[in-house]
Formats: C-alpha cells, structure tokens, sequence
C-alpha cells in the first residue's frame, strides 16, 4: 500500500507540474464544458445555464445548449465545482483524476498476471509499464492539458479500469460481488465514452470459462445490467433532445474543418478509413534538428513513433499467450478490431492532439 501511494503521488506532482507548466499556475481552457455542466447540475438543469464565449462542439437543441459526450466525467468535477466555482481549472481537475489512472493500471497487471491473462513479467516489469502508460503514451498529453475533449478519455478510464481490476479478481475468486461490481464500472465507463463497452467481450468470455449452471445466472444477470444501463442512456437522450437515440452529436455546432465530410459521408464512413490509418499507425513524429526540438502533427502522429515500446509490447503479448492462450489472444484481438473498425470510420482522427489520443480506447 506504502509503494502505491508513492507511486500515485510521484505521478501527481509530475502531472501536476506540467500541467501548471512548471510553475503550478493552472489556467481554465476555453473547453472547460464538464464544469459548465457540472455547475448546471448544482442548479437543477440538464442544459448548459453558463455558456462560453465561443459554442464550438456544442449540440444545439430548441434554443437550449448541451453537450454530446456522455455525462459521466462531470461527476467527478462536481466536487471541484462546488467548492471553487464554474471557473475551477479543468487544467488541474483533469491532471488530479488522471493521477490515480496509472496506479489502477498497476493492480489490473498485477491481477491479470495472476489470474494468466497476461504473460508472466515480473514485478519490475508490472512497474516499468505502469509508468510507460503514465508517461510514454498519449496518456500523458491528456493529462496534462485540461479541454472537454482530453478530460472526457482521461476520467473514463477510472471506471474502465476498475472495472478490468474488479473483473480478474473475479477470476481468481469467482465472487459474485466482484463480478456485478466490474459489470457496473463497465457501465459507467461507458457513461464516459461509449466506445469503451467494447471491453464487455472479455466479460463474456470469462463467463464462459464458468460452469454452466453458474454461466446462465450470470449471464443472465450481465443482460440485465445492459439492458437497464442502455435504458438510462436512452432515457438520458430523451430528457435532452426528445430522442432515445440522439446523444447530441448530430446537433452539435461542428469545426468548420469537418464541415464538409460530415454533409458528405456522415459521422461514421469507411471513407475515412485511409486518412484515420495513415495518422494512426503510419505519420512519423517530426524533428526540428536546427532546433533540436520534435514537431508533432495536430491531426495525428502514429503509435509507434510517439510509443515505440509499443512495438516490443505487442510482440511479447503475442508471443507469450500464443502457445498456451490462443482463444485469449483471439479475443483481445476481437476487442481491437471491433474498436479500430469504429475508429477508422470516425469522420475525425482526433484533431487537435499530440500522438493518436483515440487509441487511448485500446491501449488498456
């Protein structure tokens, strides 16, 4: 307990430090949309009371303004809200969350390990990768720069990856109560960034390593727990936009950057698929070497040039779960794929950004 708090307090302080840029002066970015929302909450309304000067990514709705990502982050800055005011930096409540995110990655490895889901690395190893998430992946810029767009992905993956931890001490206990606990993280996870329930395919796929008469009581309760968390969803919607299925996207006021794709081939397209491929996987990070300093692309930079540990990682997770685990290593393909497919076709890379932040969605 002693080196977790350590650990989480060293990755604090240096978040921290650079999301005060050195001197722990924190500013509130122009995208501070969370607190907006929180503070809307604190006065009884769904749609936004205080409206920033520039309205850019809002959904639009009867004269009313909202926000189309899921709700879910607010909740952690309600409390920021509430004692410092609207205008809390969201530069200091994003690094603050962020802090406990490698620590949890920490125990989810250190439980995957034990229950076999990942090859066997040693302690060190478990360590070494924790900070490589904290401070070699897109993580990090995340972390440290405030906006609705980083603070949604860093806090969803509170949840997401409690509900991973709780999920494998399933799999080492077989308690029920630490399964139907990952089962709600993984909901509200997905009440942060939809995109994350992709994760409810390694749920299954433990369930099917249980029993049969265990099997169906649990699937049976998994089913329920979805189809009430997707009711709320709906419902949530409705409140809003008078429309089960509507989150707001289609309503938002868009960059005028992606003006004309999204009236010519949608929100989703395999149109996209070359241009989200290149910037993801293929774009080499820049290097200015008169200045000696490295120039990142705002619409994306690939994987293994901002993270090449990635490389050695993915090698070793292949290698190491071929030989023994091959209906393992399928599924976390299948989780992968499933999720780049919806990536790829998303009519945007993640502009403006330093590395590829919606892979975020997969690095866990």
């Amino acid at each position: 307990m002693k080196k977790l708090f350590w650990l989480w307090i060293s990755i604090l302080f240096v978040y921290l430090l650079f999301a005060g840029r050195g001197t722990f002066n924190f500013h509130t970015t122009k995208r501070n949309y969370f607190s907006l929302q929180a503070y809307s909450w604190l006065n009884g309304r769904l749609d936004l009371i205080t409206l920033p000067k520039d309205v850019m990514d809002l959904s639009f709705y009867q004269g009313k303004a909202y926000l189309y990502w899921p709700p879910m982050p607010s909740l952690f800055i309600l409390p920021f809200v509430s004692f410092f005011g609207v205008d809390v930096s969201d530069q200091f409540y994003t690094a603050f969350w962020a802090s406990f995110v490698p620590v949890l990655f920490y125990l989810v490895l250190k439980e995957a390990k034990k229950v076999n889901f990942i090859p066997p690395i040693s302690e060190k190893v478990v360590f070494l990768l924790a900070l490589f998430f904290a401070f070699g992946t897109v993580f990090f810029s995340l972390s440290v720069n405030g906006n609705v767009w980083f603070t949604s992905q860093v806090i969803s993956m509170i949840p997401l990856m409690s509900s991973l931890l709780f999920l494998f001490k399933f799999v080492y206990s077989r308690k029920y109560n630490d399964y139907l606990i990952s089962i709600i993280l993984m909901c509200f996870a997905f009440w942060g960034r939809n995109t994350l329930m992709v994760a409810i395919l390694l749920h299954l796929y433990v369930l099917f390593l249980l029993p049969k008469f265990r099997l169906k009581k649990l699937l049976l309760l998994t089913l329920f727990i979805l189809s009430l968390n997707f009711l709320l969803f709906g419902y949530f919607n409705y409140l809003r936009f008078g429309n089960f299925i509507e989150n707001g996207l289609n309503l938002h006021k868009v960059n005028p950057r992606w003006l004309y794709d999204l009236k010519t081939y949608g929100i989703l397209n395999i149109h996209y698929w070359p241009h989200n491929f290149y910037y993801y996987f293929l774009n080499p990070l820049g290097f200015n070497f008169q200045a000696l300093f490295i120039e990142p692309d705002p619409e994306g930079n690939s994987i293994f040039s901002t993270s090449p540990l990635f490389l050695l990682i993915l090698g070793s997770l292949f290698f190491g779960l071929f030989k023994k685990k091959r209906r393992l290593l399928l599924i976390y393909a299948v989780i992968t794929t499933v999720s780049l497919i919806f990536l790829l076709s998303l009519f945007g890379s993640g502009w403006f950004q330093f590395g590829s932040r919606y892979l975020l969605d997969i690095i866990p």
